[in-house]
């Protein structure tokens, strides 16, 4: 899976929709409680530092 289809997966529940289909979460679902949704965030911050590293980088960095 591409970096930017995991970021608005995971930004959409951190949202409370549902990715798929744009439709707002039950209120008792998991990624609507406090704690997951402070996770989510997280996660999108770490995935879009990654993105972020791997879109400056240079064409032929690592290779020898």
């Amino acid at each position: 899976m591409e970096i930017l289809s995991a970021l608005r997966i995971i930004r959409a529940l951190a949202n409370g929709v549902h990715p798929q289909s744009g439709e707002s979460l039950e209120a008792d679902s998991v990624c609507r409680h406090e704690k997951t949704v402070k996770a989510l965030n997280r996660a999108l911050g770490a995935l879009a530092q990654v993105e972020q590293r791997e879109r400056t980088r240079p064409a032929n960095a690592g290779r020898a």
